[in-house]
């Protein structure tokens, strides 16, 4: 009994999320493939989801080594499950030649599939497996990650989104969040970071077409991308709902309906927030202008009609997060200051709080009348920059008939704290998701999210909240957090400790434990002091005291300089755990490849060489002040040798990283690598006299980031 007992443990010992209930049979599970699959009274395609995941499933006329059965139950599986998680409560039978999955629902059966899959990965890695019998169901209703509009999500293939919400199934989460329209400020080549995702039917002139310049390394030579985000130009976003649909997964549009809005305003003027002359400021709507109604109901109907009611589908998110005045969304001059207020005279009647209450319950009702049973809006710009969840916005939604319907999604991504407007409880009685962060700045750096993650979905349960949804881009170096996201929305009180060693078994078997303190070691580099003074993306957003574009590296340097010693400390605080995780992760990685473990020997790799890079500099800065002729003339191949290892590590991260995230990581490490190339060349007129040490340029005035287009 003992030993099948631990044969049992190995699919609770890797499960994710973490099983209630897992009770081991008497046999041993040694073979699953060729697999036949028999489906009653459902209507799901699993033979397609057992194929995606590579098994191999019995031809016609062919014998099965093992017959796995998925049937729809008439009430909850089992007995003891809490009413708001029957439907998507499921019992996995394990047995030595045949599976059993039992559920009520759809969404329960893919839950049960998931376990099955991962049990048939065990036996697939010749390791032998217990049987088991599987009583599951989860804690939180909506499970979850948005995936915002930006850098990578813009360049994903309709298979790459279904890879990811593949493994959403796998994690049995039931939300994918898609960004379609969100803009930001002036960041690269002199032009607005915005991006929408569909089209606006009758309004052919509204895209946002994107450049991207980087160094490739691996092939040597520079490379340019002008494109379409490809949802936009293939139009699949409504292809990606109706899969998620078949696999139990709502996917769910999230566009910016006010803030994070400049592309629309200054395209139709019309419709622009207006100063108090009345001109069109391209930044925010005019919410007293009949046709900016017009034009949000009929690009907002459209989405429903188009790609959701086709597939059922029936939750959107509004956003309206961060209403504010922002430097950079003006394209003619970054460094301007351009509020979303506007300050025509019909708007300057009533006070900006009871127009955003009024666009609120307007637009819920809107989206209520179109089918949407599920109208989410973050929580920040009600609670946090004002107070408007007050008695009287509550009682026009209950009077509408909406309050059931609106859902307050209250985000915050702080690994210290919570902000003490950031709590379901406030929501008065409202729906509530909470929204940590998984991962996002894959174009710039790895960051440690786990404690937010934690911190914010322990909140979401100890005061109610229904759903956790984060905020992300996919990325495989963040793998380990949404696997925290998966088992903490599954499982009140789940934590990194109790995930991040399941994780790490199943992606480096006996090297688990190694994998952990290369994870740890990156998770410190991440967290040093310099991190966001030595990578480019602090220096894209305009600054009204500097010069824009920014001066990098010279800002980053003369930073550290200020700090005297500790500069040069910060950047062993990163350099050095870097360092130690690519050694660990150099032998788990094997041959390579785009997986977990080679996309953060990949980060690891950025963070070493950018502390190395940037410490190599501050020597040559210290070399070339001295003004000994033999130290300034060992300059020139310092800056050749600075760029050699900053070339390797960039192919690291090209080999490894996705190929729709390449483009963008490698578009901030070619300003460094542009920089040490004119660095080189003016090093050496130095040694020679025909450039003063004080006429050494220390940034790249028009590089690759920065090119107008």
């Amino acid at each position: 009994m003992g030993t099948t007992l631990s044969h049992a443990a190995e699919l609770e010992g890797e499960l994710i999320p973490a099983p209630k209930r897992a009770l081991p049979g008497r046999g041993v599970v040694r073979r699953i493939e060729p697999i036949g699959i028999t489906v009653r009274g459902l209507r799901l395609d699993a033979r397609v989801a057992l194929e995606r995941a590579g098994l191999t499933v019995a031809r016609r006329g062919e014998t099965p080594a093992y017959e796995l059965i998925v049937e729809r139950t008439r009430s909850a599986p089992f007995s003891g499950i809490p009413a708001t998680a029957a439907p998507e409560a499921y019992r996995c039978a394990v047995g030595a030649r045949k599976g059993l999955i039992q559920a009520s629902s759809a969404g329960g059966a893919w839950n049960g599939i998931a376990t099955f899959l991962a049990a048939a990965r065990i036996v697939r890695q010749g390791r032998v497996l217990g049987e088991v019998l599987v009583e599951d169901w989860p804690d939180m209703a909506w499970r979850g990650v948005f995936m915002e509009d930006k850098w990578g999500t813009d360049l994903m293939s309709l298979e790459e989104w279904k890879r990811v919400l593949d493994t959403l199934v796998g994690l049995k989460m039931n939300v994918l969040g898609v960004g379609l329209y969100g803009c930001w400020c002036v960041q690269y080549g002199g032009r607005v970071t915005e991006f929408l995702m569909a089209s606006v039917p009758g309004h052919a002139e509204l895209r946002t077409q994107g450049a991207i310049r980087w160094h490739s390394a691996m092939e040597g030579r520079a490379k340019e991308l002008v494109y379409l985000p490809r949802m936009f130009a293939e139009d699949f976003f409504g292809q990606l709902v109706a899969y998620g649909s078949s696999r139990g997964v709502r996917v769910v549009p999230f566009v910016n309906s006010l803030g994070h809005n400049t592309l629309f305003p200054r395209s139709i003027p019309a419709i622009s927030a207006k100063d108090e002359e009345g001109k069109p400021t391209g930044y925010g709507y005019c919410l007293s202008e009949p046709r900016t109604w017009e034009f949000v109901s009929s690009f907002y109907g459209s989405i429903i009609d188009r790609y959701l009611a086709p597939a059922g589908a029936d939750a959107f998110h509004i956003q309206m997060d961060e209403i504010y005045p922002v430097i950079g969304a003006d394209p003619t001059d970054p460094r301007r200051t351009v509020d979303p207020e506007c300050r025509c005279r019909a708007c300057r009647a009533r006070e900006q709080g009871e127009r955003i209450r009024d666009y609120v319950v307007k637009l819920a009702t809107f989206l209520a009348s179109r089918g949407m049973r599920h109208v989410i809006v973050w929580n920040d710009q009600l609670t946090r920059h004002m107070d408007l969840l007050d008695d009287s916005f509550l009682a026009r939604l209950a009077e509408g008939g909406i309050k059931d319907r609106l859902v307050m999604h209250w985000w915050w991504y702080d690994n210290e704290e919570i902000h003490d407007k950031v709590h379901p409880r406030l929501g008065r009685g409202l729906r509530g998701w909470v929204g940590p962060m998984t991962s996002y700045f894959s174009w710039s750096y790895y960051r440690v999210s786990h404690p937010n993650i934690e911190k914010m979905l322990a909140l979401g349960h100890e005061e109610g909240a229904e759903g956790g949804v984060s905020y992300s881009i996919y990325d495989p170096s963040n793998d380990f957090d949404f696997a925290l996201m998966a088992d903490g929305t599954w499982n009140r009180g789940s934590t990194a400790a109790e995930v991040f060693p399941k994780l790490a078994r199943s992606l480096a078997g006996p090297r688990a434990a190694e994998l952990q303190r290369a994870l740890e070691a990156l998770d410190r580099a991440a967290e040093s002091r310099c991190v966001r003074i030595v990578t480019y993306y602090t220096y894209t957003y305009p600054n009204a005291r500097q010069p824009y574009p920014r001066q990098y590296p010279l800002e980053a340097l003369e930073a550290l300089e200020s700090m005297g010693a500790e500069g040069r400390s910060a950047l062993e605080e990163m350099r050095s755990p870097a360092d130690l995780a690519l050694e660990l992760l150099r032998p788990i990685e094997g041959s390579g490849g785009r997986g977990t473990v080679g996309n953060l020997l990949a980060e690891a790799a950025r963070f070493s060489v950018l502390a190395s890079t940037f410490g190599g500099l501050l020597e040559a800065r210290a070399a070339l002040q001295s003004g000994r002729p033999a130290a300034i003339a060992a300059l020139a191949p310092t800056a050749a040798a600075l760029r050699g290892r900053l070339a390797a590590a960039m192919a690291t991260i090209e080999e490894r990283k996705p190929e729709y995230l390449v483009p963008a990581v490698l578009r901030d490490l070619t300003v460094m690598h542009e920089f040490l190339t004119q660095l080189e060349a003016d090093f050496g007129e130095a040694a020679w006299g025909s450039r003063a040490a004080g006429d050494v340029r220390w940034f790249v005035e028009s590089g690759a980031a920065q090119r107008a287009e």
